[in-house]
């Protein structure tokens, strides 16, 4: 089960943060414009937490989509900014470097103990015993071929970086739309296997 608020009163904002500051892990997602570059500008912040049904082997995730357009007063986000400085809550999300860049740039907030599983994708090749010729066919297209084969030990360290989309494809894992709402729990859970 999962269930969605919009924030965008301070009133609604505290009840994100009853619920998220009792949270371990802390599912995360920003949408804005050039997040992370000069310029760019932060107006979605997504954050999930997973919390038990009592009387029920399953969890609900509340999913709180916190308007920093509408709370970009002073002082009102620090609360979320500190809970997102906090080394005790595993923030976990897909693809964070522009997330992080706009964070720490623009909101002079370090994202302490997270969790980027576009990372744990790539960390998740050796363990499933990917090799070499493996890693640079997903280079064809990127790089020419005749310059893979020619120089294959300069290339030992470069990854292609999947989409969200590529790396459940290479899990092995569809997902529907319906399931979509638990993707990043199930993932997540699938992941700390790996570590």
């Amino acid at each position: 089960m999962a269930s969605y608020r919009l924030c965008d009163t301070v009133a609604s904002l505290d009840i994100a943060l009853s619920v998220l500051v009792n949270a371990d892990t802390i599912f995360i997602d920003c949408e804005g414009r050039d997040l992370g570059e000069t310029g760019g500008r932060l107006s979605l912040i997504s954050l999930g937490a997973l919390h038990p049904i009592p009387g029920v082997a399953a969890s609900h995730l509340s999913v709180f989509l916190i308007d920093v357009i509408k709370l970009s007063e002073d002082g009102i986000l620090e609360p979320i900014y500190e809970l997102l400085r906090r080394d005790t809550v595993l923030k976990v999300g897909y693809d964070l470097r522009m997330d992080a860049a706009e964070f720490w740039h623009g909101h002079g907030v370090q994202l302490e103990n997270v969790l980027d599983l576009q990372v744990a994708d790539i960390m998740a090749r050796a363990v499933r015993r990917e090799g070499l010729d493996e890693q640079l066919k997903r280079l064809v297209g990127f790089v020419p071929r005749h310059e893979l084969r020619r120089n294959r030990e300069m290339w030992v360290n470069v990854h292609k970086l999947n989409g969200l989309d590529w790396a459940l494809k290479d899990l092995g894992l569809a997902i529907t739309a319906k399931q979509s709402e638990f993707f990043f729990p199930s993932v997540t859970i699938w992941y700390s296997g790996f570590f």
